[in-house]
């Protein structure tokens, strides 16, 4: 499995499983989020007895409001990094999905998410994580 991030010594690391999606458009656009400038895939961490699929849905309509439809994995990689919004460092065990956006369900509950549309390639570049740069090159 790819790995991405650095092992900081004497710090301790919560192993997580995440489910993220990966969703384009016919012309190469991916959908990503913007979170206080921090851009991300949609998708997040598994709560107990959830599936991949299930976090995976779960956390688009709480971070867009929209329903997916989960497709092909993608692949997997494990990435070391430092959770703002926790404090907290994680290994995180990240799956990829490809996924088609349905319709809209809900208000999103997290507010401070934005939705964007942005080239593939660019992406690739702007990701905040090396392992969602890494899924969104695997992509095409």
């Amino acid at each position: 499995m790819i790995t991405f991030g650095v092992i900081e010594p004497g710090r301790f690391y919560t192993r997580r499983r995440g489910a993220y999606a990966l969703i384009l458009t016919d012309t190469d656009d991916l959908l990503v989020i913007n979170q206080r400038g921090e851009i991300i895939l949609p998708g997040g961490g598994l709560d107990p007895g959830e599936t991949e699929e299930q976090a995976l849905k779960r956390e688009m309509v709480e971070e867009t409001g929209h329903a997916i439809d989960v497709g092909a994995k993608i692949g997997e990689a494990r990435e070391f990094t430092y959770e703002t919004s926790y404090e907290s460092h994680f290994d995180k065990i990240c799956v990829f999905f490809r996924a088609v956006l349905g319709r809209r369900l809900a208000e999103p509950i997290e507010d401070d998410h934005e939705m964007l549309w942005m080239p593939r390639a660019q992406a690739s570049e702007r990701l905040s994580k090396g392992s969602q740069r890494w899924a969104a090159s695997q992509a095409a």
